[in-house]
Formats: structure tokens, sequence, C-alpha cells
């Protein structure tokens, strides 16, 4: 643990998870965090990788300070925990660190976690107060599922209809905590579930989580089936999160919000940013083509 722990604080508590590869995007989700705020303040906590650096620490505090002078920032370190851990799809044994986030701030007795594919439009005020009385965790679930994504949550033993997205969730610490389950997450976190952490979770969880609406998570299955449905109109998404492409990698819904924080936050590269939008030049074609598939398919 990189620092000492505030005790006593009316800030929201927020924890992400990070590896140096991933400081960036995270650096551009507190950014947006703390310019949506209004009178919401948060303690903002970053699980890191041995691999992050000084410099990696230097730059998220420097974000935090340069919006916020009550907002705080906080580093721990789980050292090698999870080392042995299944990494598949890209996604690294640091996906895994939220699994033990009751007990590394175990002064805290409900938190937020979010990934760092985020970016927020509104204050989490709202969310953070809402009631979940005994239950683990609250979540959002997926709109809708494909055939082959809901034969491998059964075979886990799970319903699909109550499957939870990880990357963004209210944590009841203090019910985990209480119901021990710490051991449980360390024995399942040794296997090779698809989906690692977020498969782990809602095995350990089952029967103990409840959901937000997806306002609060807002992700390609929400976008597809909400949002161009109007079910869910802009104003009224709290949470974008960028669950599978990633705007500083390819065009994704949501592209421009992700853009104009990386833009106005202090992780602004002027050589990254003309690769990026020369890239997405050379490809004038494949956007004029999405808009065309758009507007035939939604607005019609």
């Amino acid at each position: 643990m990189d620092s000492k722990i505030t005790e006593l604080s009316h800030n929201i508590p927020i924890v992400f998870s990070t590896d140096h590869n991933f400081i960036m995007p995270t650096g551009v989700a507190i950014h947006s965090l703390l310019i949506t705020r209004e009178k919401t303040e948060y303690d903002i906590y970053i699980i890191i990788s041995d691999n992050v650096t000084e410099d990696d620490k230097n730059k998220l505090t420097a974000q935090v300070k340069s919006i916020s002078t009550i907002s705080t920032i906080q580093f721990l370190s789980i050292g090698d925990q999870f080392k042995e851990c299944y990494e598949i799809r890209g996604v690294t044994v640091a996906t895994y660190y939220r699994l033990l986030i009751p007990w590394l701030l175990p002064h805290i007795d409900k938190i937020i976690y979010s990934d760092g594919d985020i970016i927020f439009k509104a204050p989490l005020d709202e969310l953070y107060h809402m009631d979940i009385g005994d239950n683990f965790i609250l979540g959002n679930r997926k709109e809708k599922w494909q055939k082959k994504a809901e034969t491998r949550i059964r075979s886990l033993g799970l319903d699909p209809a109550h499957y939870t997205n990880a990357g963004f969730l209210v944590i009841n610490s203090k019910a985990q905590r209480d119901a021990n389950l710490k051991e449980k997450f360390l024995y399942h976190s040794t296997k090779k579930y698809y989906f690692q952490d977020q498969d782990i979770l809602n095995i350990v969880c089952k029967g103990h989580i409840i959901h937000f609406n997806s306002k609060y998570n807002c992700g390609p299955s929400a976008f597809k089936n909400l949002c161009c449905y109007g079910k869910l109109p802009y104003n009224d998404i709290v949470v974008i999160h960028y669950a599978g492409e990633k705007p500083w990698k390819a065009y994704c819904p949501f592209w421009t919000e992700w853009w104009k924080n990386y833009q106005a936050s202090i992780f602004f590269n002027d050589k990254f940013y003309f690769s990026i939008m020369l890239q997405s030049l050379s490809l004038k074609k494949f956007f004029r083509d999405i808009i065309i598939k758009f507007k035939n398919k939604y607005l019609k």
C-alpha cells in the first residue's frame, strides 16, 4: 500500500485498477469523473500492478489536482497475489484486482468500482446512495445475448438474465466481508474462466446481485438495443463503458465523447492525436458506410 488510507471522508469512494499500459485511459476516465462532479467529490483509489511507475502515479495525481482540491487520490499495491491467474483475450491479471477491494480497503463498507475504459457524464451520488440491502453487488445486466454466449453462461450454472457486467459496480464491501467471500474468490481465481473475474463475481455472488439502470453502464449492447431505439435517451446516460472496441484504437459508439475528454485531459499528446486522426481519415469510406448502415437500420 503506497500511502496512508483516509479513515473518515464525506467523499464518495471509487476504485480503479490498472497496469502501466492502461494509465492513459484510466487518467481520461478520472478527468471525466471530476469535470462532471458538480457538488460531488470523490476519494479515488487506484489498485496498481508492479509495472506502474512513479511517473505514472504522478500523472494520475496531477490529473486529480488540476481539477479538484477536495477530491483525493491514493494508490494501492496488490503485489503478486494473482500472478498465476488465467489471461485471455489480451486481458491481464490486473482485472482480478477488484475481487479483493473489500479487504484492501477494510474501513469502507460501500464503494464504486470502475474499469478505466469508461467516460462519466454526470455525478454518481444518486447511484452510490441507492439501497442495496445485504446484496453483495449492484451492477448491470446485458440487454441481449448471442446464443453462444448464453450457452457459455448457462454452462457455469448461471442465468444469462441475471449475469452481471463487472466493469462498473457498486460493491457492498461489508456484506462481502461478513460472508467471508475472500477465500471463495481466491479459490475460483485459479480456474480458467473465459471472462475471468467477471465469471468469478457472478458465480460467487449468485443470488446476491441486484441491478441498476443501463444509464449507469451504457456499453455496446445498450447502444444497439436501447439508445438506437430511443429507449435510453442520450441525456439520461451517466456512464459510458467502452466494453468492446476502444476509442483510442478504433471507431466505436460514443467515440467523440472519449476524444473530447482526452483532448481536455493532461494526457493529451499531439503526436498520438494526429496519428489516430490520420488513420481515421484514411478510413473515410468505411465511416461513410457505417453512417449509411446506421441510417438504414435505425432512422427509417
